[in-house]
């Protein structure tokens, strides 16, 4: 996201719309799995997994890379964008679905960019957010409502800090 001054509004970077959120649900240990098994945190050496990441792109346009690539190849890029220096361990996963999230910074700009990424990447489901106005997808597509993203913290943990944590 980038500020255009001359409509004074911000406007996303074509490309950039990398966030992709997930149910707490969807994180379970449970649902990753080592040569076919059910794994745990600890199996996977983390002490949690965020219901959160991002969305890779190639250079061409996919959204999928290629496997086994050679040493020294980077097919593909995300976008993270923060003030301060941090390490991360990622856990990257293969989904078989295809979904979009609209993010809080594209709910001001409107329904129309989040549904044509929608259609351009043949996404089934269509991740929102609390405040947003967008009621439907696009044909073939499931509006999913997420309404608690844990970025810091275990889940149900007293110390846990959200983008967004508004469930009924």
């Amino acid at each position: 996201m980038r500020y255009d001054p001359l409509s004074a509004q911000p406007v996303l970077s074509p490309g950039g719309e990398d966030l992709q959120v997930f149910s707490e649900n969807d994180v379970l240990p449970a649902n990753f799995s080592r040569n076919g098994a059910p794994t745990t945190y600890q199996a996977l050496g983390v002490t949690t997994v965020l219901p959160y990441g991002f969305t890779v792109h190639t250079p061409a346009g996919g959204r999928t890379l290629p496997a086994s690539p050679a040493a020294g190849v980077y097919s593909g890029r995300v976008t993270l964008s923060v003030p301060w220096a941090f390490r991360m361990s990622f856990l990257v996963i293969e989904d078989s679905v295809t979904a979009v999230t609209q993010s809080l910074e594209e709910q001001a700009l409107g329904n129309t960019g989040v549904s044509t990424r929608a259609s351009a990447v043949g996404a089934t489901v269509l991740n929102v957010l609390p405040g947003t106005t967008l009621t439907a997808g696009p044909a073939g597509t499931t509006l999913r409502r997420i309404c608690q993203v844990r970025t810091a913290g275990a889940a149900g943990e007293t110390g846990a800090a959200y983008l967004v944590n508004s469930c009924p």
